[in-house]
């Protein structure tokens, strides 16, 4: 099993924007595109996990009994709009993606890789670093 530190921060602010995510890998990944395709691919099973708990755990409460009466139509989880599921390979285009259109850079062990192609050995710390569009610019 490969371990991996995930962190994310943005431009022009000090604290990261997510609390650094330790993950599992079955297989080391062997680009910068195979790592965010893993990286993705679990945050969307963890996100999609996290969601179907939340839906069984659903207990309505009596604001939205009322509402629901209102409406004519009681939902009682899994059925709201909200509850769909994000599809990987949609996640996963997006994130290549955005990483082409250069809205986000990636660090591998503290050295930036600009190509998806690019070698990637022995990962053990990933940080995004997301940049912001100047105003006007």
């Amino acid at each position: 099993m490969h371990q991996i530190t995930v962190g994310a921060k943005l431009v022009g602010h000090r604290s990261p924007i997510i609390s650094p995510l330790l993950l599992d890998f079955e297989t080391p990944p062997h680009t910068l595109r195979e790592l965010l395709t893993a990286i993705v691919r679990q945050q969307v099973a963890a996100f999609q996990a996290s969601k179907s708990e939340a839906q069984i755990l659903k207990v309505l409460t009596e604001r939205e009994l009322e509402a629901g009466i209102e409406e004519g139509r009681i939902l009682s989880g899994g059925l709201e709009a909200d509850s769909r599921l994000p599809d990987p390979e949609d996640a996963i285009a997006v994130a290549l993606g955005t990483f082409l259109d250069g809205f986000y850079f990636v660090f591998v062990n503290g050295i930036q890789i600009e190509d998806l192609e690019h070698p990637v050995q022995e990962v053990k710390e990933v940080m995004f670093l997301r940049l912001t569009p100047l105003v006007g610019g």
